[in-house]
């Protein structure tokens, strides 16, 4: 039952509307998400619970994990964002058992194989975060740009939560497409291939918000090409 229902997570991907908050920083270190990713994919090779790799990862942190439902709800959908994990529900899935959803990862990998696996969480990411086409277009028109322009720039066209754009920066600047420079951001080259082309911002700009959040992710074509043959 419990790996059935893993397999009908799986093929379920739906887009979500808001960014959630990142597994918090390791303490001691900065901008920790993407070794978290790491670590998280290795321990996966357990198969924990949904309620074990929580509290493992939470752990990692340095803190308690004595933590809200919300709190850890929020992580589930941070690792499902970039990937690694299929949609989890924790009320729902408390008895799942967890696999990593990742290529293949050696234990120690290299230069190239990090930089692989950072588009492929870029790609995940831009497929299951709703907006992310108006988001990259802002971004490349106004770089190099501090949180508040691009928040003032993209309420203009979709209003969102004070801390929505916020964590869209900080998932970026994890998985290596924002640079940070004392105040300001700016794109990297591993984000060019992400920014919408015109054609692909008209068929966007079309569509309703209902069809928006149902085919966002085939606007960008990402499914049309390996990311890993980029290198």
């Amino acid at each position: 039952m419990v790996s059935l229902q893993s397999s009908l997570l799986s093929n379920w991907q739906p887009i979500l509307n808001s960014c959630p908050a990142l597994l918090p920083d390791r303490k001691g270190q900065r901008d920790s998400f993407f070794e978290s990713i790491l670590v998280a994919h290795q321990y996966l090779k357990s198969s924990p619970t949904v309620p074990t790799f929580l509290n493992f990862m939470i752990e990692w942190t340095g803190r308690s994990p004595n933590k809200s439902n919300f709190y850890k709800q929020n992580i589930l959908h941070s690792y499902y964002l970039v990937g690694l994990i299929p949609y989890t529900l924790l009320k729902q899935n408390y008895a799942l058992r967890l696999v990593s959803e990742l290529p293949i990862i050696t234990i120690k990998p290299g230069a190239k194989q990090l930089l692989r696996l950072q588009v492929h969480c870029l790609s995940c990411f831009n497929k299951r975060l709703s907006r992310m086409i108006d988001v990259w277009q802002i971004m490349s028109m106004i770089e190099p740009f501090t949180q508040s322009q691009l928040r003032e720039k993209f309420d203009a066209i979709q209003q969102a939560g004070r801390d929505d754009i916020e964590r869209r920066v900080r998932f970026l600047l994890n998985l290596g497409a924002l640079q940070k420079q004392g105040r300001t951001y700016k794109l990297t080259d591993i984000s060019r291939p992400f920014i919408p082309n015109q054609e692909t911002i008209i068929k966007y700009q079309q569509q309703d918000f209902v069809t928006e959040i149902q085919e966002v992710s085939a606007l960008y074509n990402l499914d049309e090409y390996d990311p890993f043959d980029l290198w």
